[in-house]
């Protein structure tokens, strides 16, 4: 057992520095990396029933939340594009801000793979198909059940391991990362976590790729290879799976999807056989979705939120080209 009260304290000081940070405007990877090797005497004298952060993080509260954790968290499904229901399990607004300011601490000190293209910044969906772009072929495949698939055990290791962090402090982490015992999906840190996790598998990854000479991204559970040769054969399926294996992942083989150049290649939802694209059905749907809204069709309260999400994703995707031009001018003026 540990006594976590210290610790509890370490975590309140990293995020009043990390919000002071991002109030200031100016991040520095040295300050954070400095915050995590805080000393919490400073916090010494004063009570842990008073606002004891510039942030506002009552110390009793932050120490509640560690014991009651797995309480604080909301479930419900929402529908996949398959079809299926995706478990969200996603924390109350408290527990959802600390939970932020970990995942900006974590995200300012610590560094990810090349090849990891989700949650990073200034990488996205966009970024992670660039790399697919007209190749003869491309190899989809996903990891099962991901996020699930991370035990406290697992971040506390990595946390001790590879950022050097003490037990008793990667203990306290680790279980704010978790809900009932696992990562959640739904939480603001369980990505940046996976990151983190998938640092060893990354490499490997991208080693095994070398060899076959294929491109390697991976977009949190999304793993995506591409070359001009068809080498997807039963010894690189062996070796690939050795290779998640190890890291405590498996493949789920119901969505590995190997696309050749005279069909719709995608990666991430985009369209990647000569350039970056949208298919055309997305267009279809939004374009369609943009007439029953202004027309006063009956849809649901979100129905503007979503166009405008579509819209961006468009964008990102094509730049401001006619069609996206087009779409936006209907959505403003009809």
């Amino acid at each position: 057992m540990f006594e976590v009260g210290k610790d509890i304290k370490d975590l309140a000081l990293i995020i009043d520095r990390v919000n002071q940070i991002k109030s200031d405007d100016f991040i520095s990877r040295a300050v954070v990396l400095d915050t995590f090797e805080i000393d919490a005497s400073k916090m010494k004298g004063k009570s842990d029933k008073q606002k004891d952060t510039q942030s506002g993080v009552n110390i009793s509260r932050l120490s509640h939340y560690f014991k009651y954790r797995d309480s604080k968290y909301i479930e419900f499904e929402i529908p996949k594009s398959s079809g299926d229901m995706r478990l969200i399990s996603a924390p109350d607004s408290f527990l959802k801000k600390i939970l932020k300011a970990l995942n900006d601490a974590l995200a300012m000190a610590y560094d990810v793979s090349d090849h990891a293209h989700g949650f990073v910044c200034e990488r996205s969906i966009r970024t992670n198909a660039e790399l697919h772009t007209n190749k003869n072929y491309v190899l989809n495949v996903d990891i099962e059940n991901f996020f699930p698939s991370v035990s406290y055990f697992k971040i506390k290791q990595v946390l001790i391991s590879r950022l050097k962090w003490q037990e008793s402090f990667a203990h306290v982490i680790a279980h704010f990362c978790c809900y009932k015992g696992v990562l959640p999906q739904g939480a603001p840190t369980s990505p940046m976590v996976t990151n983190l996790i998938c640092l060893n598998m990354d490499q490997a990854l991208a080693v095994f790729a070398k060899k076959y000479k294929q491109n390697f991204t991976r977009y949190a559970d999304d793993i995506t290879f591409s070359g001009y040769r068809p080498v997807y054969d039963k010894p690189f399926f062996g070796e690939l799976n050795r290779i998640i294996k190890k890291e405590d992942f498996k493949l789920k083989y119901s969505k590995t999807r190997i696309q050749s150049k005279n069909k719709r290649q995608e990666v991430t939802g985009v369209v990647v056989n000569d350039k970056l694209n949208v298919n055309r059905q997305y267009v279809r749907n939004l374009r369609a979705m943009i007439h029953h809204y202004k027309n006063g069709k009956k849809m649901s309260d979100n129905t503007e939120n979503v166009i405008r999400g579509k819209l961006e994703f468009l964008k990102m995707i094509k730049g401001k080209e006619r069609v996206y031009k087009n779409l936006m001018n209907r959505f403003k003026n009809e």
